[in-house]
């Protein structure tokens, strides 16, 4: 079982009509939803009941002062300009580079409405830097990031795969909702671009496909 790395997401900002991307120079990007929650307890319950009932979401950031780096400077104007309401108010996506789309270099995307803040500008042994938070602004849309164009489409449907297999009987109780077996054409058809292994019935056979260096099924 794999833990994702950071390098798998990457973050664009949108500055004069147009993403940046956030990488040379952000030390820090941490998301952090915030959930809200209610509780309540009644006089028979030895323990309350919870419920989530909203979102606070926001993202904190520590960054270089690299003014060649648009977003950087973008950033750093709102501090030192004391901006208010809709001056620092953008968009801001975060793409999930392990979930490939259907067309070449795209991706599944959430981009949130949000207005910058910035906490402190630093003096780290001499080099200037800044920190602070990305407030959302309302629900996040799921869509797509063409990471070549740098556009963001409302909306999104993953990358699927083909795994080839001869089998012997009717293939039957795919591990995996929404994949299907060709029998015409010998493979199974509709796996996530993501999938590592599944199992499936080959007439009374349990089987199971494992992806190495390339699929194995025993």
């Amino acid at each position: 079982m794999a833990i994702r790395k950071r390098k798998t997401q990457a973050n664009y900002l949108k500055v004069n009509n147009d993403f940046e991307f956030l990488g040379v120079g952000f030390t820090e990007l941490n998301e952090s939803p915030g959930a809200q929650v209610t509780s309540k307890r009644y006089i028979h319950e030895a323990s309350a009941t919870q419920s989530i009932t909203g979102y606070e979401w926001t993202s904190s950031f520590n960054a270089d002062q690299i003014n060649s780096e648009v977003a950087i400077a973008y950033i750093r104007g709102i501090g030192e300009m004391l901006k208010l309401g809709t001056d620092t108010e953008t968009e801001y996506v975060i793409v999930d580079l392990d979930r490939p789309g259907t067309a070449a270099n795209t991706f599944r995307a959430r981009k949130f409405n949000i207005a910058v803040q910035v906490d402190s500008i630093d003096d780290n042994d001499g080099e200037l830097g800044m920190s602070g938070s990305f407030l959302g602004k309302g629900d996040p849309v799921e869509g797509t990031f063409d990471t070549t164009t740098k556009t963001f489409t409302a909306g999104f449907t993953d990358k699927t795969i083909e795994v080839p297999y001869t089998n012997t009987g009717t293939v039957s109780a795919i591990s995996i909702a929404g994949v299907t077996f060709n029998d015409t054409d010998d493979k199974f058809v509709g796996l996530p671009s993501d999938t590592v292994s599944f199992t499936f019935k080959d007439g009374t056979t349990t089987k199971t496909a494992t992806l190495g260096s390339s699929w194995t099924i025993s």
